[in-house]
């Protein structure tokens, strides 16, 4: 892993980047995963990381191009991995290799019960809304 370093408000990782994608652990600052708006050229925050947060974990489990852009909300140092670092330690650290996807999947599978909890209270808030004020225009 080497040690990457942005400014406040430099783009961290870029929606659909691949070949040099980077997997990165957050060691100071805070990070901003976006998402398009309807409008163009609007990006919504979906969610802020910091210290010991992770970004980029997606392409560490398959590879894929990047499918949110990051910002760094303040000044950013990280710990990154790239994929021709993935592969080194593969091999000269198989151990340890190995556990780096299981505590990816631990992450994943927080946001992922987080984002079910968001969807959740959405939910629950359109349906007090319809009641309220009818399904009607």
């Amino acid at each position: 892993m080497g040690l990457v370093s942005c400014a406040a408000g430099a783009t961290v990782l870029r929606e659909g980047e691949g070949a040099r994608s980077l997997h990165m652990l957050l060691l100071e600052g805070e990070v901003q995963i976006e998402m398009h708006g309807i409008d163009a050229g609007e990006e919504l925050p979906l969610a802020v990381l910091g210290p010991g947060g992770i970004i980029g974990e997606m392409w560490l489990l398959d590879g894929t191009p990047r499918s949110a852009p990051c910002t760094a909300l303040s000044a950013v140092t990280a710990a990154a991995l790239t994929r021709k670092g993935l592969e080194l330690l593969i091999e000269q650290q198989p151990r340890t290799a190995a556990k780096l996807p299981l505590g990816v999947a631990r992450r994943l599978a927080d946001r992922l019960r987080g984002m079910g909890q968001h969807v959740h209270r959405y939910a629950n808030l359109m349906a007090s809304t319809s009641s309220r004020f009818g399904d009607g225009p």
